[in-house]
C-alpha cells in the first residue's frame, strides 16, 4: 500500500517538528528538500540526492503499509541504496555507504 497524500504529510511534518522546522534524513542526517518529481507536462524530473522522500520503514516487499506509522523521511540517495530491506537488514551496508563525518 502508498502512502496518501495525508500520510505523506503527517511524515514531513514529524519529521520537522523534531529538526527544528527543517527537514532531514532519518537515515543519514542530510538536510533534504522537497522537489516536484514531474513538470507541468507530467514528464519525470530527474531526482537529486538530497530530493524528500517518504520511505517504508518496514518495506512493502516485505508487508510494510503504507500508513504514516511506517513512514520516515530519506533522501534520495539512502531510500534508493535501502531500497526493500529493513533497516536492520541494511545496517551493515549503511555504515560503508554513509559519508564519514
Amino acid at each position: 500500500m502508498d502512502f496518501t497524500d495525508n500520510g505523506r504529510q503527517t511524515v514531513y511534518d514529524a519529521n520537522e517538528a523534531k529538526n527544528g522546522g527543517i527537514l532531514k534524513c532519518d537515515y543519514c542526517g542530510r538536510t533534504v528538500e522537497r522537489r516536484a518529481s514531474r513538470d507541468a507536462n507530467g514528464n519525470a524530473i530527474k531526482g537529486l540526492p538530497d530530493d524528500a522522500q517518504i520511505d517504508h520503514e518496514i518495506p512493502k516487499a516485505q508487508g510494510g503499509c503504507g500508513a504514516a506509522h511506517n513512514g520516515c523521511v530519506a533522501c534520495r540517495a539512502c531510500n534508493r541504496d535501502k531500497s526493500a530491506k529493513t533497516v536492520e537488514q541494511w545496517d551493515d551496508e549503511l555504515r560503508d555507504f554513509l559519508p564519514e563525518e
